[in-house]
């Protein structure tokens, strides 16, 4: 008894309208995390830590000059000595993204400064951090693709024992 049957899968992955030019500037805003909070450069990892919890945010932003910020992950900041500068282990940042900045122009400042996350400005307004792992997803293209299974009973064998 032979039965093949196939059957096939279908996957899309979308990438929210992202592909062409003219909404990258809206597309590019709305991937910026604005999940932050901004905060005096003395505080301590630990001061910080309990700061973002209770506002229920994900990055601390530093000003330590007039244009230098600085950025860290409240995860870096957990993992950190309490009682340690949380500006030490911050990622100062002098470069900003515009919110109108296109995926291909993020992506290639931070490979430029080897960095995983950047601040978004529109206007004089920070609106968010943006991260690698945010632009490289919206940069997936439409991916469709099919997968063809085939199954197939298992044969009977049969062997003849000799005696």
């Amino acid at each position: 008894m032979n039965n093949t049957s196939d059957t096939k899968f279908m996957l899309f992955v979308s990438n929210d309208g992202a592909t062409s030019d003219d909404d990258t500037s809206a597309s590019l805003s709305s991937l910026a995390d604005p999940s932050f909070a901004m905060l005096p450069a003395w505080f301590s990892a630990g001061q910080t830590v309990a700061i973002l919890k209770k506002l229920n945010r994900r990055f601390a932003v530093f000003q330590q000059s007039d244009r230098q910020l600085a950025i860290a992950s409240r995860e870096a900041l957990s993992a950190a000595p309490p009682l340690r500068q949380a500006l030490a282990v911050a990622s100062a940042s002098e470069i900003f993204l515009s919110a109108d900045s296109s995926h291909e122009a993020a992506l290639a400042t931070m490979n430029r400064l080897k960095v995983d996350r950047l601040l978004v400005q529109q206007g004089a307004l920070t609106v968010g951090v943006l991260t690698r792992a945010a632009v490289e997803t919206a940069m997936l293209p439409m991916v469709s693709f099919q997968i063809a299974v085939r199954s197939k009973a298992p044969r009977a064998r049969t062997q003849s024992l000799a005696a």
